[in-house]
């Protein structure tokens, strides 16, 4: 039902929004059941683009988007050191709270 894929697609969107927040088992699940979502809802095929992208463009893309561009106006040149930075210091917690 098309009414359900997109309340179960904006409930994932917004999980997804919230990313920072979020551990990175519980990002991988929302990815995997979208993914899921969106084959399912696929009949008749191009249905899932439009009920799911929409409210993933709104609470997760643009707002990455956004994030990016400061990025890129605070770091200059350095994005891309900065980003690796910023990865490793969440792997490293990542790994942390895989021990507690």
């Amino acid at each position: 039902d098309v009414a359900v894929a997109e309340r179960v697609g904006s409930a994932l969107s917004q999980a997804l929004s919230i990313h920072h927040q979020l551990q990175w088992s519980t990002l991988a699940v929302a990815f995997r059941t979208l993914q899921e979502l969106a084959a399912a809802a696929d009949v008749p095929v191009g249905r899932a683009r439009h009920v799911l992208v929409p409210p993933l463009r709104e609470r997760v893309l643009n707002p990455l988007a956004t994030e990016l561009l400061h990025m890129l106006r605070r770091y200059g040149g350095d994005v891309q050191e900065a980003w690796v930075q910023e990865f490793q210091e969440q792997w490293v917690q990542r790994q942390s709270s895989l021990w507690e």
